[in-house]
């Protein structure tokens, strides 16, 4: 397990129907910032693959986080990928990922398996998307894991009540629906 971090940069888009625009939402989210000229890592961990099929190039990744998932890496060296947006890169999935998360479920601290694998690089970027599936399972624990250890959690802490306390945030969620 890692340590608490302050970096308010994490941002896991996850909901429970599929179809609600999520892939969708980290594409648009990752392309506006790497316009505006900030590092983004966009991170798939969804096995369907949405998010690395539009956003990489043509050729397929050799490696995604499919292996360093299995392998319960510690660093993303060698699986992040240049985007075909400037300033993006992908942390590409597989539909292999399904299979490796059904094997993860016994394992000791396996929340924290992608929190783990992003630590080393939140300096090197000024926002990480993570994409989630569909539904609730050991990809989406570990993206939201991922996000609440990096100090992105409150809503989910302290409830609506937190939201509508604070205007401009209120604002923004507003207008993300």
């Amino acid at each position: 397990m890692t340590g608490h971090h302050s970096n308010n940069r994490v941002v896991a888009v996850a909901n429970l129907k599929g179809g609600v625009g999520k892939t969708t939402t980290v594409l648009n989210l990752a392309g506006f910032a790497g316009q505006m000229g900030k590092r983004v890592l966009a991170v798939d961990t969804d096995p369907q693959g949405s998010l690395t099929r539009v956003a990489l190039p043509d050729d397929t990744p050799s490696i995604s986080l499919t292996e360093a998932f299995a392998r319960r890496a510690t660093s993303l060296g060698g699986v992040r990928c240049p985007s075909r947006f400037a300033g993006v890169d992908v942390v590409p999935s597989t539909l292999a990922l399904e299979a490796v998360i059904q094997t993860a479920i016994p394992w000791e601290g396996r929340e924290y398996v992608l929190l783990d694998m992003l630590t080393p690089h939140f300096d090197e970027y000024d926002l990480i998307l993570i994409d989630c599936r569909p539904g609730i399972d050991l990809s989406v624990t570990n993206a939201l894991t991922a996000a609440l250890a990096a100090g992105t959690g409150r809503v989910q802490l302290h409830g609506p009540g937190w939201l509508r306390a604070r205007p401009r945030v209120a604002a923004a969620a507003q207008c993300a629906h």
